[in-house]
């Protein structure tokens, strides 16, 4: 073989290793940057989803610690049915609530509303 043939394949061989190097390098850097990010994106969305949650859940059980003691005040063993599904209603208006449910104590009775059915 010629020299000026040698020359070209002892250039191009080491610039293919290296072009094959650097490839493999780069893949393996991106793949790592992808997951990272992937794993970032995950807990922010599941940090959100907690707090919204927590936020939920912590509005509802307000309403119920503030307005159970006026519910239970303005609900005696006296009032008729529909007196007390008149109040349930109003207080279903302004919960947010897709339901209320209450029970009493000494007589047994349970009532529940929802914004669909109303039942004794």
């Amino acid at each position: 073989m010629k020299l000026t043939n040698k020359i070209p394949a002892l250039i191009a061989i080491p610039l293919v290793v290296c072009f094959i190097v650097l490839c493999i390098v780069n893949y393996s850097s991106s793949k790592t940057d992808s997951l990272s990010f992937t794993d970032k994106a995950k807990e922010n969305g599941l940090n959100a989803t907690m707090l919204y949650v927590d936020s939920y859940f912590n509005s509802r059980i307000n309403f119920i610690e503030q307005f159970s003691p006026i519910l239970a005040n303005s609900i005696s063993e006296d009032n008729q049915d529909e007196n007390i599904f008149k109040i349930l209603k109003n207080y279903l208006g302004i919960s947010n609530f897709s339901a209320l449910f209450i029970g009493m104590a000494d007589s047994g009775k349970f009532y529940y509303i929802s914004s669909i059915t109303s039942l004794i």
